[in-house]
């Protein structure tokens, strides 16, 4: 009896062992140790990239139809078609930004965010630093993408809020 019990307790402890690694194996990295990335460099080589944590500093674009990061760059791995959104990235905000967010960059933030289409059309643009995972569309065609009508070859799935610059009004 007295050993079905230590077997019993040698196996609790044990899982409870292995859940506690499962759970911090998925956490996320400490913002020191996510490398900065350019837009540029994810544009150009994404698969190097996908499904990883990375950090990047763009403009955020919010409209209508649109949330996306954009930048200059010239070189991209995919091409774009009308149909086919390859030169920049979709911009989804994923649940932890509220929280993992400094308080008073979370208000800039929401307000740059919550600025979209009060002029109709036009397009609002803020400089952000943000952390992320970054992903890249498995096929190509419609709906296969991200974003709005799965038009996007990538997205960023933030989970932080570094830093937020000034909100501009662009013409479509």
């Amino acid at each position: 009896m007295l050993a079905k019990i230590a077997l019993s307790l040698l196996t609790l402890t044990t899982l409870i062992n292995a859940q506690g690694q499962s759970s911090r194996a998925n956490a996320p990295q400490p913002s020191s140790e996510i490398p900065t990335v350019s837009l540029c460099a994810l544009l150009s080589k994404p698969a190097d990239y996908d499904g990883k944590e990375i950090r990047v500093r763009a403009q955020y674009n919010v409209g209508f139809e649109w949330s996306y990061f954009d930048s200059s760059c010239k070189e991209y791995a995919i091409e774009t078609t009308p149909y086919w959104t390859a030169n920049v990235v979709w911009a989804e905000f994923g649940e932890s930004v509220k929280t993992a967010t400094e308080p008073e960059i979370y208000e800039k933030f929401k307000q740059a965010r919550g600025l979209c289409c009060p002029d109709g059309w036009r397009t609002q643009q803020t400089e952000l630093l943000v952390t992320g995972k970054f992903f890249k569309a498995r096929s190509i065609g419609y709906e296969y993408g991200f974003g709005h009508e799965g038009r996007y070859a990538f997205k960023i799935v933030v989970d932080k809020v570094e830093e937020v610059g000034a909100t501009k009004t662009v013409s479509p």
